[in-house]
């Protein structure tokens, strides 16, 4: 992460919404 500018907190916090819209993107009915 901090390879790209990002620091470690941030790149954790865009994975973990990133993973969040994916849950939701492959299991809509699971809303």
């Amino acid at each position: 992460a901090e390879v790209l500018g990002i620091s470690s907190a941030t790149a954790t916090r865009r994975w973990r919404a990133a993973r969040d819209w994916l849950a939701r993107y492959l299991e809509p009915e699971a809303t």
